[in-house]
């Protein structure tokens, strides 16, 4: 039987005697060729089994589920508006412009087989692999759930495998995670290389170019270092300044790049305004709750017992402590040991120094209450070495309490009687 080619007709040599019969049975022992074009506007198209069979135009109507296969059949051009194609299973089926706008593809079992055109969706439910992936009616996206709680919702299938991982392959400046806002700015980066003006080995930049957290490598394990911009923009080299730091051992730096070895936390200002540390409590009625608690292991209440030591010269000499004295009970202690001192002499008498002070109660301007104690500026005239300068101009009085001022009263009273008492022995005496 000879193949039919496109454009070429057929004849027996007979005229008009091209029967339906004879036809259909010609048609049904002929080999189509490459060229041969199909047209089919209803009905069902059985099979296609040769290897160069095309259908190059036209509309299928109708599929009809399980006796549609092709070997290697490609569709160039139509639109498969309803049915089901159960299976294509030859390595090299391709479909380069097709539409289907209502069916299922069951099946594309060959390794090869590639799909060169647009899957149109709507926003109906997706549900691939049984929750393996998963798209609600919303548009929310769920990676190993069907049930996504946010945009994308991501669960991992057991405690050993990570949720997300992210990798950036080649050398770059470039993050493998990134979380940008409209503005086009990281608030979450997670960099395989350092970011513009970095030196360690990842950056993890927070909130923009302002700030950047990294896990700097070094002999031990890695330091993590939070610093941000002192100067630079995006895109260009960045001043950054390092605020914290926390070392190989697990000491914290507040301030330094090098906590003490001998500290578990180091805070250092730098400024000549403000403090190391503030330590606050803003809630009212927590008058009983301390903003600081310093709490130590051993039951321990002799005077050997250090709750805080003051060190000056950059730690180099003491310049006292508070210490336990007693039970329940903390006192001031002072750096006293012989082998400290030099040029100790006697203490020249005092009473007169004494009976000069002006012990008194006063009430504070600023209405933070009353108060039993000393003026600054008359002690000064009689232990200028008990009077110093907050810095800000206004005088402070150490050493002398309260308690200092009713016992210095006392001492006056006594010193007094004892005048009177001395006045009348001498009277007595002249007699």
């Amino acid at each position: 039987m000879p193949n039919f080619t496109a454009g070429i007709s057929f004849t027996d040599g007979v005229t008009n005697d091209v029967t339906a019969l004879k036809l259909n049975a010609l048609v049904a022992d002929a080999v189509p060729t490459s060229s041969l074009a199909l047209t089919s506007t209803n009905g069902t198209i059985a099979n296609f089994t040769a290897s160069t069979a095309n259908i190059t135009l036209g509309t299928i109507p109708t599929l009809t589920a399980g006796t549609t296969t092709g070997t290697a059949g490609i569709f160039t051009s139509g639109t498969i508006t309803t049915g089901v194609i159960p299976t294509l299973t030859a390595g090299t089926t391709t479909s380069t412009n097709a539409v289907v706008t209502n069916g299922t593809i069951t099946n594309l079992s060959a390794t090869t087989s590639t799909f060169l055109g647009t899957i149109t969706g709507s926003t109906n439910v997706v549900n691939i692999g049984s929750g393996q992936i998963y798209k609600d009616a919303s548009g929310n996206v769920g990676i190993g759930t069907t049930s996504p709680d946010s945009v994308l919702s991501v669960y991992a299938p057991d405690k050993t495998t990570p949720a997300i991982s992210a990798r950036y392959n080649a050398a770059g400046f470039k993050a493998g995670l990134s979380v940008y806002n409209s503005l086009g700015f990281p608030y979450l980066s997670f960099n395989s290389n350092p970011v513009a003006g970095a030196t360690n080995n990842a950056t993890y930049d927070i909130n923009g170019v302002a700030s950047k957290i990294d896990f700097a490598t070094g002999s031990g394990s890695a330091d993590i270092i939070f610093s941000n911009a002192a100067s630079g923009t995006a895109g260009s080299t960045i001043s950054w300044l390092e605020r914290m730091r926390i070392d190989s051992s697990g000491n914290v730096g507040i301030g330094t790049a090098s906590p003490a070895a001998n500290s578990q936390m180091t805070v250092v200002s730098q400024s000549t305004t403000k403090t190391a540390a503030l330590l606050s409590i803003s809630a009212t009625s927590s008058t009983a709750f301390p903003p600081l608690t310093i709490q130590k292991q051993d039951n321990n209440s002799t005077t050997s017992q250090v709750f805080v030591s003051f060190n000056i010269n950059a730690g180099v000499n003491g310049s006292g402590q508070i210490n336990a004295n007693g039970a329940n009970a903390a006192a001031f202690g002072a750096q006293s040991d012989i082998r400290l001192k030099e040029n100790i002499t006697a203490l020249p008498n005092q009473i007169d120094n004494v009976c000069a002070l002006k012990p008194c109660e006063f009430d504070y301007k600023d209405g933070s209450g009353h108060q039993i104690g000393f003026i600054a500026q008359e002690i000064q005239e009689v232990y200028p070495d008990c009077v110093g300068d907050r810095g800000d101009g206004m005088l402070t009085v150490t050493g002398w309490s309260k308690t200092e001022a009713r016992l210095v009263k006392a001492i006056q009273e006594l010193k007094a009687k004892n005048n009177s008492l001395e006045a009348r022995l001498e009277a007595l005496e002249s007699k």
